[in-house]
């Protein structure tokens, strides 16, 4: 099934794929679904090749599998993936998060005490829960954009599916608690308050928690991991 998206000023393709991309991290389509480009095709009122060449983005972000003469099937979530990136957020963000307390404007912090509203919001809504997802996302992008790095949180998003599908899950996942919107409170503190000392522990402690519930959520959802 397929979650309908608006449409931006954007070539056929890239709709497709980003249509695409988000049933698959928010489990409109789950690992090992069947997707069919005819169905596809018809469902968005395009034509073959626009979706064919979206999978095969998709393919390249270990997103789906194109196995010759049986389909394109949802790939399962690849836990050597998810430890990498966890890895490479590690790194980054360190840094990230010091050039926002040393660049952060009156605008900027403003911005992000807006997200942690919309969060709260959402917190208190039971069908909220994808929508905390996407609230999470935009409030660190604005963090990546205060230091002028808005593509390289692009960069991670693309290449970050298995990430992103596990967050979805924790998000999904009836024991999802307001942990994650606490953290961001916290964060948009460092950030206000230039506490440079406590950049280090709380990325630490940010993305364990990811690593920390991954066996749990591969006990949940045995079939959805690799």
């Amino acid at each position: 099934m397929l979650k309908h998206i608006p449409r931006k000023k954007e070539s056929t393709r890239e709709f497709i794929y980003r249509t695409l991309k988000q049933s698959i991290i928010e489990f409109y389509f789950i690992p090992g679904d069947k997707i069919s480009e005819p169905s596809i095709a018809s469902e968005l009122n395009v034509s073959r090749t626009p979706v064919r060449e979206a999978l095969i983005l998709l393919e390249n972000e270990g997103l789906v599998d194109i196995r010759s003469k049986q389909g394109t099937f949802v790939s399962k979530i690849d836990v050597a993936d998810i430890r990498n990136l966890v890895f490479m957020r590690k790194t980054v963000e360190r840094e990230i998060i010091a050039i926002a307390c040393e660049k952060r404007t009156e605008e900027s912090l403003a911005s992000l005490k807006e997200e942690l509203q919309a969060q709260k919001v959402f917190l208190k809504i039971k069908d909220g829960r994808v929508s905390m997802f996407l609230l999470d996302n935009s409030f660190h992008r604005i963090i990546y954009e205060i230091d002028g790095h808005g593509d390289a949180w692009k960069l991670l998003q693309k290449n970050g599916g298995a990430l992103n599908r596990l967050r979805t899950l924790e998000v999904l996942d009836i024991n999802y608690t307001d942990r994650r919107y606490q953290e961001n409170v916290e964060l948009a503190e460092i950030i206000e308050k230039q506490q440079l000392e406590k950049i280090s522990a709380f990325v630490d402690r940010h993305l364990d928690a990811l690593e920390n519930t991954l066996p749990r959520l591969m006990e949940a959802y045995p079939n959805y991991f690799s």
